[in-house]
């Protein structure tokens, strides 16, 4: 019965190393975006403190502000940047 044991305890080992090994590699190439992300939330949260009083307390609201805030910095110069590419596609397209 001891060896039977000792048996079920190492598949079950190795199924929970090769669980791990296959969550580590999913995760590997989005841990960058996780750093930048407790980064980010570490920098913003005096703002959202400041935002929050302002606003009576109301948090929700604050982090919708901020939040529109963050797209329209992240989506405005990207929309400039696609603007500016497009007469000169246009002119090349047609001649």
């Amino acid at each position: 019965m001891d060896e039977r044991r000792l048996i079920d305890l190492g598949i079950r080992l190795l199924f929970l190393g090769v669980f791990a090994f296959a969550a580590f590699t999913i995760i590997l190439p989005l841990s960058g975006i996780v750093v930048w992300a407790i980064i980010l939330a570490v920098a913003v949260y005096p703002l959202f403190d400041w935002l929050s009083s302002k606003l009576g307390g109301r948090r929700g609201l604050a982090s919708t502000l901020i939040t529109l805030l963050g797209l329209a910095l992240t989506i405005g110069p990207l929309w400039a940047s696609v603007n500016s590419f497009s007469p000169t596609s246009t002119n090349s397209a047609t001649n």
